[in-house]
């Protein structure tokens, strides 16, 4: 049951970035307050979403739920709790499902940042926060979903892989997602001065704390 619904909030979170990306395009194009609020409600959703499948993958992990694929090939019974709580990133679904969090959490706050400089500039850059998002989205839930479930619940499952039970590795995945996914903002915003004709300096001192900011992280998880 919680495997499925993972798996609808995760195809609903597309639905949502989806959603956004349009009326991101039409609000740039027709400069139109309603829309323009409308696609950051999308944003805030998405974000919502991608939380609570995480939370989801987070609880199957811990609560040993072997009838979930990804969980039974890695984790097991005996593995610390600790790791079990890290597994989540130990393997390509769960790590894209982390990414495309960590991305809707960027795309969330960048919104929130630039709600009183709405304009073209933003609302092109959120549409291209909101397609990199479907675009994660619509990888995981096509080709790598980590919700998907045995016909069978095996008593144990294959353990996580011995090389990533360590306290550092535990940590070095989300460094450098923090750093490597954070600079979709600076990268939007200089597409949507492109986009919008505004080649000033306004999106350079828009983007110039969240460029520091994944610079910091990527060095941090790159150490």
């Amino acid at each position: 049951m919680l495997a499925q619904l993972g798996n609808f909030v995760l195809w609903l979170a597309l639905a949502t970035s989806a959603y956004a990306f349009i009326a991101a395009i039409i609000s740039g194009r027709t400069k139109r307050l309603d829309l323009t609020q409308s696609t950051e409600r999308a944003v805030y959703a998405t974000f919502a979403l991608c939380l609570v499948a995480m939370g989801v993958l987070e609880y199957l992990f811990l609560t040993d739920s072997f009838n979930v694929h990804y969980v039974a090939t890695h984790s097991s019974r005996d593995l610390a709790t600790g790791y079990k709580f890290t597994a989540m990133w130990s393997g390509m679904q769960g790590s894209l499902l982390l990414w495309a969090f960590i991305l809707s959490g960027f795309n969330f706050f960048a919104i929130l940042n630039t709600r009183a400089h709405r304009g073209s500039l933003a609302s092109y850059a959120t549409a291209i926060m909101a397609f990199t998002q479907v675009f994660f989205l619509g990888l995981i839930g096509v080709h790598e979903n980590p919700f998907i479930e045995l016909n069978f619940t095996p008593e144990d499952g294959q353990g996580m892989n011995p090389l990533l039970v360590h306290p550092a590795m535990a940590i070095h995945p989300p460094m450098l997602y923090l750093g490597y996914v954070g600079f979709i903002i600076p990268y939007a915003f200089a597409m949507a001065a492109l986009l919008s004709k505004k080649l000033d300096e306004e999106w350079i001192r828009t983007t110039r704390r969240w460029t520091l900011f994944p610079w910091f992280f990527l060095g941090t998880g790159q150490l």
